[in-house]
C-alpha cells in the first residue's frame, strides 16, 4: 500500500502531532530507528517525518531495515526527501551501523527490529535471540562509544509483555513493571521472552555502569494497518483474513486474556517514553478499556469488518511458537503517570484499521 496516499492514514499522523507531548525536545535531532519496516517501526518513521513537515523541526530519520527492496518499496515515498535515508543490514552485525549517513548527528535510537511472530520463534528461534541480544548491544555500544563527540538523548529498546512468563496474577489490571514472572528456559518458545528479559537487563546495565540513557517499552498485543506480511501472531492473522472479505478463523477456544492496544496509541506511549521516561527503567504499553480474551478479539473483528467468525482444527505443528500464556495483561499506570492516555478502544481501533485498509487517496 502506499501510505501517504491514504487521506485517513495522513490524518492520523497529523493527529500525532498534536499530542501532549514537548515536540520542541527533538528540534535539530538525528533518529535511527531498527526495524523500521515493521508495523511499529515504519510506523514511528511516518510519524517523525510529518512532524518535520508540520512544525519543522529539522530532524534526520534513519530508518534500519533488514532487506533494502523491502524498505524501498515501504518508504518509496520518502527516498527523495534529505531529511531521511534508507539503511539496509543486519543491526547483529557492527558493520551495519558504520554504514549509516545520519550516525554522527543519532541523539535517539529505538530498536524495533527482530522477530515477533510464532513461525518465526518456532524456526529461527536462533536469529530471534541474536536480534534482541547481539543488536541490543551494538546499540548500547554505540550509545557509550560516542559519549564524547555526540551523547545519545535516549535510546528506547521494545520489549514485552511476555516477559511476565507464565504465572498467574491477581486482578483485572495485570502485571506491573516490579513484578519479575516466570519464564521456561528449556521451552524452545522461551527464545523470544527470554531475550527480551536479557536484552532488558542489558539495558539496566549499561544504565547503571555507563549513564547510557536506555529505556525499556514493555508493550502489549499491538494492532495497526502497518502489520506485516507473513506475520503469523493471532491478530495479525484475524485482521488480514477480515481486510480480505475472508472469514476470521480461531483455532482454539480463545480463552487467554490479552491486553491489546491501537498502534496510534502505543506510538503515542512510545513518544512519551523518548521525552519524559527514566533511564534504567521500564514502562508498560497497554489500553486497560481492551482487555479482552483472543475469542473476544476476533468476534470484535469480525463485526466491524463484518465477515463470519469460524472455528478450525489446527494443522500439525501450527500452534509450534504460539504463547502459552493464559493471562497477559499489563498494567500501564507508570505511563499514565507521565501524561499518556490511550484515545482509542477495542471497536474504534479495529474501525480506524478497516477505514485505513479501505481508504482512497
Amino acid at each position: 500500500m502506499t501510505w501517504l496516499n491514504n487521506r485517513i492514514y495522513r490524518q492520523e499522523l497529523e493527529d500525532n502531532c498534536r499530542l501532549a507531548i514537548p515536540y520542541e525536545v527533538f528540534r535539530d535531532s538525528g533518529i535511527l530507528v531498527t526495524g523500521a519496516c515493521g508495523l511499529i517501526g515504519s510506523y514511528l518513521v511516518d510519524t517523525f517525518l510529518k512532524m518535520n513537515e508540520v512544525m519543522n523541526l529539522n530532524l534526520k530519520v534513519t530508518a534500519l531495515c533488514h532487506s533494502l527492496n523491502r524498505a524501498n518499496r515501504r518508504f518509496a515515498e520518502h527516498l527523495e526527501r534529505t531529511d531521511f535515508e534508507v539503511a539496509a543490514g543486519d543491526i547483529c552485525r557492527t558493520e551495519t551501523l558504520a554504514g549509516c549517513r545520519f550516525r554522527d548527528d543519532w541523539d535517539y535510537m529505538i530498536h524495533c527490529a527482530g522477530n515477533a511472530h510464532p513461525r518465526a520463534f518456532a524456526t529461527q528461534p536462533v536469529e530471534t535471540m541474536r536480534a534482541n541480544l547481539l543488536g541490543t548491544m551494538h546499540l548500547l555500544e554505540e550509545a557509550v562509544t560516542r559519549e564524547v563527540r555526540h551523547p545519545i538523548r535516549r535510546l528506547l529498546f521494545l520489549s514485552s509483555g511476555e516477559i511476565y512468563g507464565t504465572s498467574g496474577i491477581s486482578g483485572l489490571r495485570g502485571w506491573t513493571e516490579n513484578m519479575p514472572g516466570t519464564v521456561d528456559s528449556m521451552n524452545l518458545r522461551a527464545c523470544y521472552p527470554e531475550a527480551k528479559r536479557a536484552a532488558e537487563t542489558l539495558c539496566v546495565s549499561y544504565a547503571a555502569e555507563y549513564g547510557v540513557p536506555a529505556v525499556v517499552a514493555r508493550l502489549c498485543y499491538v494492532y495497526g494497518a502497518t502489520m506485516q506480511e507473513g506475520n503469523t501472531r493471532a491478530d495479525v492473522e484475524f485482521l488480514s483474513r477480515a481486510a480480505a472479505g475472508r472469514p476470521v478463523v480461531l483455532k482454539s477456544a480463545g480463552e487467554q486474556l490479552r491486553s491489546y492496544c491501537y498502534l496510534q496509541d502505543a506510538a503515542a506511549g512510545l513518544l512519551f517514553l523518548l521525552t519524559k521516561g527514566a533511564g534504567g527503567e521500564a514502562y508498560n504499553i497497554s489500553n486497560s478499556a481492551s482487555n479482552v480474551t483472543v475469542r473476544e478479539f476476533a468476534k470484535t473483528i469480525a463485526e466491524v469488518f463484518q465477515v463470519p467468525l469460524t472455528y478450525e482444527e489446527p494443522r500439525a505443528g501450527e500452534l509450534r511458537g504460539c504463547s502459552t500464556m493464559k493471562q497477559e495483561l499489563l498494567d500501564a499506570g507508570k505511563l499514565e503517570a507521565l501524561g499518556w492516555q490511550p484515545q482509542r478502544g477495542l471497536s474504534d481501533g479495529i474501525a480506524q484499521v478497516r477505514d485505513i485498509l479501505r481508504a482512497e487517496a
